[in-house]
């Protein structure tokens, strides 16, 4: 990534990065390794972690199964939110902690 621009993928748009490189160099996630171990282009297996959501620097991937987790990073990226609402909005989507609905 040349820019400040920020790039976000979730499930098989992490296969679209893979495949230009830009998961080479960078730590990431997606549904599961092989998945995209098998993308022609991709060379960033050291990068890849086995977590809900991963951002580094500008760029956020997540799989799937993870929506909440991708949006709260792609928000925190952005800028959109602070560190508590995120974590409130964390709580009340991911935990049905209803008690973290006064904080949102």
């Amino acid at each position: 990534m040349e820019s400040d621009i920020p790039v976000v993928a979730i499930c098989g748009a992490t296969a679209g990065l893979a495949r230009i490189g830009v998961l080479n160099d960078r730590y990431h996630t997606s549904s599961v390794a092989a998945y995209l171990g098998g993308q022609p282009g991709y060379e960033g297996q050291s990068y890849y972690r086995n977590s809900r959501a991963v951002s580094d620097g500008g760029l956020v991937t997540a799989g799937p199964q993870s929506p909440v987790q991708f949006a709260t990073q792609t928000l925190r990226v952005l800028g959109l939110a602070s560190d508590s609402i995120l974590q409130a909005y964390e709580s009340v989507f991911c935990n049905g902690d209803t008690s973290a609905y006064a904080a949102l």
